[in-house]
């Protein structure tokens, strides 16, 4: 898989919150290679960030052929196991809104009109996180699978009707030094 882009953290702060600013995204990933090879009809986006414990990564804002954008909310989470030991369980948030949904959302920034995309995330904080939310229609919610992996073991979450997949989210999260977590997707969506 190529090296992913890097996500950017945001920079909102919620009228009901006063949480600080996120500090810009660590780029110490480097420079990503393209994304080659891949048929037209499948949407791509490959993202690493680092997600501080408690935040959320948000990635998407693709155009699907039904003139609907897709987000994908990643939020990982430290487990403790017995002996001392640590899983990450990672929540994801699969939703498809329309332009007045996406406006009201907030989720704006992120639309794209690529169908690669090397950096197309931003990691947010929990209060815009449920602000957002809040804001979405229920409806939007297309899917809200959890997983749990060892950290750096590749994971990978599979959406699709009829036995064919059309949603492949790649996931992978290492220990990041302030307690958070690197964490590495690799999305695909089949029009």
């Amino acid at each position: 898989m190529p090296a992913p882009g890097t996500a950017k953290h945001s920079d909102r702060r919620t009228a009901e919150s006063d949480a600080p600013l996120q500090e810009p995204a660590d780029d110490r990933f480097g420079a990503p290679d393209p994304i080659d090879g891949d048929l037209p009809e499948v949407i791509r986006s490959q993202v690493r960030a680092l997600v501080p414990a408690g935040h959320s990564m948000v990635a998407g804002g693709h155009l699907l052929a039904d003139g609907r954008r897709e987000f994908t909310v990643i939020t990982p989470k430290w487990m403790e196991l017995p002996g001392g030991s640590k899983q990450i369980e990672m929540e994801v948030e699969l939703l498809t809104l329309d332009e007045a949904g996406v406006k009201s959302a907030g989720l704006d920034t992120l639309l794209t009109g690529e169908r690669k995309s090397e950096q197309n995330a931003e990691v947010w904080i929990p209060e815009e996180l449920a602000r957002t939310m809040k804001d979405v229609d229920q409806a939007a919610l297309q899917s809200k699978p959890r997983i749990v992996t060892s950290p750096g073991s590749p994971a990978q979450i599979t959406v699709g009707t009829g036995g064919k997949a059309s949603f492949e989210l790649g996931l992978s999260a290492t220990a990041a030094a302030d307690g958070g977590f690197e964490l590495t997707t690799d999305l695909k969506r089949i029009d």
